[in-house]
């Protein structure tokens, strides 16, 4: 009696449920319990083995890839600076880092780190932050890196400033557009662009932000801007500096005065428009200002906005396990090389199992001569077993 039987007949009538019932569904139970503990047995061996090969192969890829790309990285920034290999692949280790936590590419992440070294002359601890910094900065404002690392080293040199200012006037500029409009990449190529003229009237960068706040607040671009500023300069009244003229201007209440004062230093075009903006409440230039401790922390609270949505904190953790593994290819870059040929083997002799041999003798049942002479035939045991364990 099996089990199937058992279980229709106690299915029609429970009351049957004797010892001798009792004591042949337990055998039929243990039984059955053998046989599907066998099949999950062998399932999990073949199907278990197979999937730990496919898993395996996979990793070892990605591992690899990873380390080729590390390799790629290392050798860019080394020829682009004139770097030891060494310390190319220290600031390689710190620019995989970055593109993982910005969710960007490795090449991208490169680029950036060679514009920091060679454009702003950063070495160590403090290139890595400015690359990070870079980054994330274009990020949010959509913007190459790269780039601003350009306009960021021509502002530094025209205001005489220092690499520890640059995350400030970052943010500075950030809330800036915030609370003004205008372009940040425009207003970050203006500012290097005016620091001859600021700094003739003697004023600095955030006068020249205070400034840019004004045109856009106008509804001038920066371009449009600076032509305004060159006009100032060469119309001003003598004796009388910029900030002075503007907190005059503010003063005159009459709307077509005030423009006609405007027009007569800014121009005819841009005067009408700045006297909108300077008006009575608005005496000086820092009305317009971004004050240090306003906009403290501004990019990176930006950056969190960014990452706060369920699909950003996915893309993240991918991008971050993606850095994971080329770090870990970096590291551990000839081994991963030496398992994944050994992968490559494996998948060769598995496909080379599959292969047919030449068939014996049909009247001895002995191997035949082609049969001897083929060269996979000493190999056959041992590429039976391997056939086993890979679940072929």
């Amino acid at each position: 009696m099996n089990i199937g039987q058992l279980f229709l007949e106690l299915l029609a009538d429970d009351a049957r449920l004797t010892p001798q019932v009792e004591a042949a569904a337990g055998k039929a139970g243990d039984a059955g319990a053998k046989t599907l503990g066998q099949r999950l047995s062998a399932g999990l061996k073949t199907g278990g083995v197979r999937a730990f090969s496919l898993a395996f192969g996979a990793a070892a890829g990605a591992v690899t890839r990873g380390a080729m790309q590390m390799e790629e990285a290392t050798a860019a920034f080394a020829a682009s600076t004139g770097v030891s290999m060494d310390e190319a692949k220290a600031a390689m280790e710190g620019a995989n880092r970055t593109a993982g936590d910005q969710r960007r590419s490795l090449e991208e992440v490169t680029q950036v780190a060679i514009a920091v070294r060679k454009d702003l002359g950063a070495v160590g601890e403090e290139a890595q932050r400015l690359t990070e910094d870079f980054v994330e900065f274009a990020r949010v404002t959509k913007q190459d890196a790269a780039g601003a690392v350009s306009d960021f080293d021509d502002l530094i040199d025209a205001y005489g400033l220092t690499l520890d200012q640059v995350r400030t006037i970052q943010d500075q500029l950030l809330v800036s557009t915030h609370k003004y409009g205008g372009s940040i990449t425009d207003n970050q190529k203006a500012l290097a662009a005016m620091a001859p003229q600021l700094r003739a009237l003697g004023l600095g960068y955030e006068d020249g932000i205070e400034l840019l706040n004004l045109f856009a607040a106008s509804g001038l671009d920066a371009a449009a801007g600076q032509k305004a500023l060159n006009s100032a300069i060469q119309k001003l009244p003598p004796g009388e500096t910029l900030d002075e003229f503007i907190g005059r201007l503010a003063s005159v209440a009459d709307d077509g005065e005030r423009a006609r004062l405007a027009m007569e230093v800014f121009g005819s075009k841009a005067g009408a428009k700045l006297a909108n903006a300077i008006r009575p409440g608005r005496e000086s230039l820092d009305a317009f200002g971004v004050s240090v401790t306003e906009s403290a922390g501004a990019v990176d609270k930006a950056a969190e906005k960014l990452d706060s949505t369920f699909g950003a904190r996915f893309q993240r953790m991918l991008s971050q396990a993606g850095a994971a593994l080329r770090g870990l290819g970096a590291d551990f870059g000839p081994l991963t090389s030496a398992l994944a040929t050994v992968g490559l083997l494996a998948s060769g002799l598995r496909a080379a199992v599959a292969r047919p041999l030449p068939r014996r003798s049909s009247a001895s049942g002995r191997p035949s001569q082609r049969m001897l002479l083929s060269p996979m035939w000493p190999m056959r045991p041992m590429l039976h077993a391997i056939s086993v364990l890979a679940g072929k």
